[in-house]
Formats: structure tokens, C-alpha cells, sequence
């Protein structure tokens, strides 16, 4: 199937090649792609997450740029207005923003935003390893990690203690990766804590669309990930 180039208007061969011969750019955006629902920045295939920058003006590195699920929609969009052409590319070094704990607690515990990594993974045996071996390597400590997988491919999702430095490990790996903003609660290791949560989230009218939970020791407290769609909300209704 041929397509034209986001970027610079060429058609190119889109079975053999994941860059314009052209100019270079990522010829698989997500913003192009039928299947990506910018209401909650998904993939209705794979239910992968990416942040609309990212699939406006994706690199190397980006989960589309490799898509088995890509099909073309009928038109093509540039970023913020812009024409495709002036559209800028994303950067290639990811940022991440250091968000201090809130002092507030959902009851007595407390909650707060962090930046959830998302990496893509070939499904074959020992990918997980060479990534938990190297974030393990740099001292990078995982909070929490939920893993789904499909056929050829799966998605690890990571809170770490140092997301930049995780960044830097995963470019040194050829492993492409996205990043969203998540909400963490510590809750109570008793009946009914996370109850607690979700009718909060409830009353707020936020729809949870995935958690995921891990616990050192019984009777510790239970560290949650979760992911609404507007975190300042969500946030909110949680330290009332």
C-alpha cells in the first residue's frame, strides 16, 4: 500500500519502509491511523496508549513507527494548526516533569501524579529480562509494572523511581516507548480500601480506565496505579 509522507508529501511503500526515503520522517502516525481515538489517545487495537504529541509527530522510537495494526484514515493532520509541512517533529530525548507528593491522603493515605513509562516489547523470551536486568543495573527501582500482550508484541507499564534515567536506558535498547501521566494511592491492605477509591472516583464521575496494584509485605500498605482521563479531577475527588 502506498501512502504520502506526513511530512514532505512523497508517496512511499508502506509494507517495506518505516521512514520517507525522502525526508526521513516516521511515515506511521497514530493521528493518521483509523483505529487511534484521540478522546483518550488509545489504540482501539491494542489499547496502547499514546499522548497526542507523540502521535502527531512521532520518531524511531515511537510505538507507531513499527504498527502491525496501521491503517491509513482518509485525512491527515498536522500539529497545533499547523500545515503539514510546517508540522515540528517531536523531540528525540523525552522529558518528564518531577511532581512533588501532595500532602492531602485519600482518608490517611496519600496520593499523587506520576509519569507512567510504557514500553514496547517484542513477545519473545528474555526482552523482559534484558530490561528489568538493566533498569536493575542503574539502580532504577520499579514501583509498580502491569504487562499485556498481544500476538507479536506486548506493553510493560512502569512506575520507576527515576523516569529520566529509565528514558536513557530504553533508547540504549532500541525499546520504543511512550509516557502518560497516572495517579498513585496508597491505600489501606483491608476490605474495602480500594471500594473506597473507586466510589470516589464514582461520585466524581471519573471513569477508571485501567489499575494495576503491587504490595511489599502483607498488612503493608498497597501502592495503585491509575488511569482516569482528567487527573486534576480525579485528584481532586480523591483528597476530599
Amino acid at each position: 500500500m502506498y501512502i504520502r509522507c506526513p511530512k514532505c508529501g512523497d508517496e512511499q511503500w508502506l509494507e517495506t519502509r518505516q521512514r520517507c526515503e525522502s525526508c526521513g520522517a516516521v511515515l506511521r502516525r497514530c493521528i493518521d491511523c483509523a483505529r487511534y481515538r484521540k478522546v483518550d489517545e488509545t489504540c482501539s487495537v491494542t489499547g496502547f496508549e499514546v499522548a497526542t504529541y507523540e502521535a502527531q509527530s512521532p520518531t524511531a522510537l515511537s510505538l507507531s513507527c513499527m504498527c502491525k495494526t496501521f491503517e491509513p484514515s482518509m485525512v491527515t493532520e498536522g500539529v497545533a494548526g499547523l500545515s503539514v509541512d510546517e508540522a515540528p517533529q517531536a523531540p528525540v530525548a523525552a522529558t518528564a516533569t518531577v511532581v512533588e507528593p501532595v500532602a492531602e491522603a485519600v482518608g490517611k493515605v496519600p496520593v499523587r501524579r506520576e509519569k507512567q513509562i510504557c514500553v514496547f516489547l517484542q513477545n519473545r523470551p528474555g526482552r523482559l529480562a534484558e530490561l528489568t536486568t538493566a533498569l536493575a543495573a542503574a539502580r532504577i527501582n520499579i514501583v509498580a509494572m502491569s504487562i499485556s500482550d498481544t500476538t507479536d508484541y506486548g506493553v510493560a507499564k512502569l512506575v520507576v523511581n527515576e523516569p529520566l534515567r529509565a528514558h536513557e536506558i530504553m533508547r540504549d535498547k532500541g525499546m520504543p516507548f511512550s509516557e502518560v501521566d497516572v495517579l498513585v494511592v496508597e491505600i489501606a491492605d483491608q476490605p474495602g480500601a480500594l471500594a473506597e477509591v473507586a466510589r470516589k472516583l464514582a461520585r466524581a464521575g471519573q471513569n477508571l480506565e485501567y489499575a494495576y496494584f503491587t504490595s511489599a509485605n502483607p498488612g503493608a500498605p498497597l501502592v495503585v496505579v491509575l488511569r482516569v482521563a482528567d487527573l486534576d479531577r480525579a485528584q481532586t475527588a480523591l483528597l476530599a
